[in-house]
């Protein structure tokens, strides 16, 4: 367990000190408030519950779109520089590898699902959502994106 830990390190500290990572977030919370200003708050007035609904479903797909990113990264990340091999060498199984690399990647899109938690804050302060509705929404969208990545880290 301990040799997870130390590599789980690793892995977080490649996605802050690359730009890739910064890239993905940043256009993913752009992507996502645009949606979400353009389709739930434009034309006629809506419901706030309707609007949080609209708001998850856009988180979905960007959540779905950024879990795919991540775990076409986690592989080309160890062939580029050739680490594969000091992977291969190491004394680590490759069942710990892979499930740092999944934690690492789960751990980071998790951040960027966290960031977007204002858009629904701004929903219940103008509207009459209950704390359970939107705790529920991001579960959901934590799940997603772990099966996603899950997914894809296994094809």
């Amino acid at each position: 367990m301990r040799a997870i830990s130390i590599v789980f390190r690793r892995e977080i500290a490649a996605y802050a000190r690359s730009p890739l990572g910064y890239i993905v977030a940043a256009f993913v919370l752009l992507i996502l408030g645009i949606l979400f200003q353009s389709w739930g708050l434009s034309g006629k007035p809506k419901l706030s519950a309707e609007v949080l609904r609209l708001f998850f479903n856009l988180a979905f797909f960007a959540t779905a779109a950024t879990a795919m990113i991540l775990s076409f990264w986690l592989i080309t990340s160890e062939r580029q520089p050739h680490t594969i091999v000091l992977h291969n060498t190491s004394p680590i199984r490759d069942v710990e590898i892979l499930l740092r690399k999944f934690l690492a990647a789960l751990a980071f899109r998790a951040v960027i699902t966290l960031l977007s938690s204002y858009t629904p804050l701004l929903i219940k302060v103008r509207g009459k959502n209950s704390w359970s509705e939107i705790l529920v929404g991001y579960a959901g969208l934590l799940l997603v994106g772990s099966a996603v990545l899950a997914i894809g880290l296994f094809a």
